[in-house]
């Protein structure tokens, strides 16, 4: 997640949501196996200053390297696609607008009714012409 913010990918507000809804899933999956509740392990933790332990200090260290090695695989995948496309204006930083969009929106086309010469031709409106008799 700190890889996709740094990318600007994912705002602030997005990765706090996703990190809660993952510490939901968590304690539910340990609810559901083992019977313990949300309270019960934040009140050990901090009771038996679990932070402070080796034990957690190492399990934090690895975790943050599995997250960074999933997250440069992930990346690299990302960019051996993107490689298979040509780029096609998609990069940060390259060609296109914001997120990789063309500019000028969804489509590279003149914006709706726009004619595709640009701007419309000013003078006196086309007048309408009676059908044939």
């Amino acid at each position: 997640m700190a890889l996709a913010m740094k990318m600007g990918k994912l705002g602030p507000q997005q990765a706090q949501m996703m990190q809660q809804i993952a510490k939901a899933k968590a304690f539910d999956a340990l609810w559901a196996s083992d019977g313990v509740d949300e309270e019960d392990v934040t009140r050990s933790f901090y009771e038996y200053r679990l932070s402070e332990t080796e034990e957690f200090k190492a399990i934090m260290t690895r975790s943050q390297q599995l997250t960074q090695q999933y997250m440069q695989a992930e990346m690299q995948k990302i960019q051996q696609m993107m490689a298979q496309m040509g780029g096609q204006g998609m990069r940060p930083g390259g060609p296109g607008g914001p997120g990789g969009m063309p500019m000028g929106g969804m489509g590279a086309g003149p914006p709706m009714g726009m004619p595709p010469g640009g701007m419309p031709q000013r003078g006196p409106p086309a007048q309408a012409q009676a059908p044939p008799a």
